[in-house]
């Protein structure tokens, strides 16, 4: 069976307030004759990993452990027969996390209203919490401009906040030190707001300064990076991004490469990436070549290989090729020959 990367395995429902795309996930509704004898099924929040992992930082702040194996007998003394409420009920007494836990509230909200209200709940608790003046900013700002300028403040306040030590101690680790997690969001917010204001520029350098904070890319900046590179025509970004993720297995390094190759005028190298790519996927070559349509809606989930993964591969890589219509044709020929 094929590997999966999911955003989330469960129902997710999308609304759009002024640009920021919430996310309301759910279990499936029951059927329409159980739903006066059964109880609706619990809410599940994307964020209740997080919840989880910054009630372990707590828990585990003051413990000197000699070795991993004391370590895990006090994790499995600690958690075993607690249920999540109960593992994370130490939160509710910190006004940081509690704020913290309003944002991620506010963040899933399903009206503009509710959603500022919690946000402004949070910032009466933690004045300094980065999410929330982020959230403040998108309810509040319509001139998109005035907005990317104030998110850039709010970065820049959040920076202060942890101060000089603790941002060239964590360097590299960021998204790992679980309260670096809403900054990192904001950040990405803000490549998502430059790009849809055509600041592709302004967009690289924002990516690349998060990638040196976290190489190890959870939030998946360097697929859309690529597509950005590639669109500039800037060969040599693109290069540095194969060579840091060298081992990197799916489908928009895969097809990002062959792009590269045939801007480099690498024909030979472009066939063979080409052939590489599609063997990795060639959903991506159906699309592009029009022998394909993608679907009005947006995936949750996909295994590697799948029309899924090409979905995801296009929205980062898609318009780069869309710009260079000499590559589409070459592309054309390509796909005539399989």
């Amino acid at each position: 069976m094929g590997k999966t990367k999911s955003r989330s395995s469960r129902k997710t429902r999308r609304i759009r307030t002024t640009g920021r795309r919430k996310a309301v996930e759910t279990f499936g509704l029951p059927s329409d004759n159980t739903l006066e004898d059964e109880p609706p099924p619990p809410t599940l929040s994307a964020y209740d990993s997080e919840r989880f992992n910054r009630a372990l930082t707590r828990i585990l702040a003051d413990k000197d452990f000699k070795t991993a194996d004391e370590m895990n007998a006090f994790l499995e003394e600690t958690f075993t027969n607690k249920s999540f409420d109960e593992i994370t009920a130490d939160l509710t007494d910190d006004p940081i996390e509690v704020a913290q836990d309003l944002v991620f509230q506010a963040n899933e909200a399903q009206t503009m209203d509710e959603a500022r209200d919690l946000y402004h709940r949070a910032l009466a608790l933690d004045p300094d919490n980065v999410e929330a003046k982020m959230g403040m900013a998108l309810t509040t700002f319509d001139d998109p401009l005035a907005l990317i300028a104030r998110m850039r403040e709010i970065i820049a306040e959040a920076e202060t906040h942890f101060g000089e030590d603790f941002m060239r101690e964590n360097k590299g680790h960021f998204w790992g030190v679980v309260e670096t997690r809403p900054y990192m969001r904001v950040r990405h917010e803000l490549v998502q707001f430059l790009l849809a204001n055509d600041k592709r520029e302004e967009a690289v350098k924002e990516s690349e300064a998060m990638l040196e904070l976290n190489p190890n890319d959870n939030q998946g900046v360097r697929d859309r990076l690529l597509g950005i590179y590639l669109e500039l025509d800037d060969l040599e970004g693109a290069r540095r991004l194969f060579d840091q993720y060298e081992q990197e297995t799916f489908a928009t390094f895969a097809w990002g490469r062959v792009l590269e190759r045939f801007l480099a005028r690498a024909l030979g190298e472009a066939i063979a990436a080409y052939r590489r790519a599609w063997k990795t996927n060639r959903h991506v070559a159906n699309y592009l070549t029009g022998r394909k349509e993608l679907p009005d809606e947006r995936p949750f989930s996909f295994q590697l290989g799948s029309s899924e993964e090409a979905f995801f591969c296009l929205e980062s890589i898609g318009m780069a090729w869309l710009k260079h219509p000499e590559a589409l044709d070459w592309l054309e020929e390509m796909r005539r020959g399989n």
